[in-house]
């Protein structure tokens, strides 16, 4: 899972990953300020995705083959679902007492009624993002088919709203209503393997809303990562250690500044709003976590440094 900003807490959600043992694995909160852990919930298997929710108190975490709920401020746990659920959920949003779950290659999205554990489900395709859009509905971004979608959550129907072709990621702007998408083809599927690309040159913003026009650009540099601000007036890109901070106003992106980071880091979260940039150390086997405050006018500096 990569890590997740939850705002009402002020904090960074990070999993334990790969050379953790089962019985240890946790969801840990760290502290935007200074990287301190202020929160685990031992969950004993990899976490797939968080799901939060602007006002409830609770947070939803997607397990394998179980869904947990826990209490935000302190992470205990409230309710937990082993049976029916869907499963390895990379992608998860809470809609009222249903939580909307996708395996990235999908091809199904599962509805899981969190009161009854019941759960419908709806052929979707692949999917490189989901969202939550408003109390009703979600958007979902299935890159290998080319369309960006409007789930109704009561009535389980899809709604088309762009096809702008294949992409590769997605980003959503909640506050401004916009979907960004960096276009390229997801997978080469061959007869002996999958590849997974990460890189592209293009980008596309959608509104969301149903017969929205596709406004797609060169990107001003490569990139393998994107992030988006709330507002959609920010895009950092990212390729290893590069990282760029763009302007944008849906028709033009401009870099306003460059910045590298130190050698084996990857970008794996922008707090937009607080100018800083959460980074993983790829070579770190204390899984090293590491805030950096980024600007447009100076060089990235370290806000702090954990082993999560």
């Amino acid at each position: 899972m990569a890590p997740v900003f939850d705002p009402m807490t002020g904090s960074v959600l990070v999993s334990d990953g790969w050379g953790t043992p089962f019985a240890s694995l946790s969801l840990r909160r760290l502290s935007l300020s200074d990287g301190e852990v202020t929160g685990t919930a031992r969950v004993r298997s990899a976490v797939y995705s968080t799901a939060l929710s602007p006002s409830s108190e609770s947070l939803l975490i997607a397990s394998g083959k179980r869904l947990l709920e826990l209490e935000r401020a302190t992470l205990r746990e409230i309710r937990r679902w082993d049976k029916g659920v869907p499963q390895y959920a990379h992608h998860s949003v809470r809609i009222g007492e249903l939580a909307v779950c996708m395996s990235s290659r999908g091809p199904t999205v599962g509805l899981f009624n969190l009161d009854d554990g019941s759960c419908r489900r709806k052929t979707v395709g692949s999917c490189q993002g989901l969202y939550r859009h408003d109390a009703r509905s979600a958007l979902i971004c299935s890159g290998s088919e080319g369309v960006v979608a409007m789930l109704d959550a009561a009535k389980v129907t899809l709604t088309t709203i762009a096809a702008p072709g294949p992409f590769i990621h997605a980003a959503y702007a909640d506050q401004a209503a916009v979907v960004l998408l960096g276009l390229g083809v997801p997978f080469d599927v061959t007869s002996q393997s999958v590849t997974h690309n990460r890189m592209s040159g293009r980008l596309a913003f959608v509104r969301a809303q149903p017969g929205a026009k596709v406004v797609a650009m060169d990107a001003p540099v490569p990139f393998s990562w994107l992030s988006l601000s709330p507002d959609g007036r920010q895009l950092v890109l990212a390729d290893g250690q590069d990282v760029y901070v763009c302007t944008c106003d849906g028709t033009s992106v401009d870099v306003a500044a460059q910045h590298k980071l130190p050698a084996s880091l990857e970008v794996a979260l922008v707090v937009h709003d607080r100018e800083l940039l959460i980074a993983i150390d790829t070579q770190s086997k204390q899984g090293a976590v590491s805030a950096w405050r980024i600007g447009l006018q100076r060089s990235p500096s370290l806000s702090w440094l954990t082993s999560a």
